[in-house]
This record gives structure tokens, sequence and C-alpha cells, in this order.
């Protein structure tokens, strides 16, 4: 994965663990300061979507 960039495999996927691990703290966090007016079906498409593309991260 990394090495196309430059980037050490190992680093490369401790920096893919820790986002995937952080993913749903990220997204409860970025809900929680959303006004109260804000649209729901909005939030909750940009949150599904990211929790759909970190599910895609693979478990190392």
């Amino acid at each position: 994965m990394g090495k196309h960039v430059g980037l050490d495999e190992n680093l490369t996927k401790g920096m893919f663990i820790e986002f995937k691990s952080l993913m749903p703290s990220v997204i409860s966090q970025i809900k929680s300061q959303l006004p109260n007016h804000h649209p729901l079906h909005i939030s909750d498409a940009i949150s599904n979507g990211l929790a759909k593309q970190a599910e895609k991260i693979p478990d190392f």
C-alpha cells in the first residue's frame, strides 16, 4: 500500500489501523457538534458513508 508513495509498509498499516479504530468516535463527535436544525438525512448520509469506507479497511 504505502510503497507506491514511498512510505514504510508497517507505518502505512499502522495509520490505517488507527484511522479505522478512531472513525466511530470521530463520527460521534462530529454529530454531537452539529446544530439542532441540521438536516438529519444529510448528516446521516455522510456519517454512514464514512463508516462504510472505514469498514473496507482490512484487519491487518
